[in-house]
């Protein structure tokens, strides 16, 4: 592995806290989705984007 961290000049501490981030991002995006689903469905006539209820619809049903 210290060959790839080597090739692409990135140290392994600056790749693992990218990685730490990004999972955190994509955990906190998750949970957000979460909400707004549930919103959505106490507040049907409310209006969102298209592409995000059906990702919502998709994904938690």
């Amino acid at each position: 592995m210290n060959s790839l961290y080597r090739s692409i000049n990135i140290s392994k501490q600056a790749f693992h806290q990218k990685l730490d981030r990004l999972q955190s991002v994509k955990s906190e995006q998750g949970l957000l989705l979460l909400l707004i689903y549930q919103i959505r469905e106490d507040h049907l006539p409310m209006g969102i984007r298209g592409y995000t209820t059906n990702e919502l619809r998709t994904q938690y049903k």
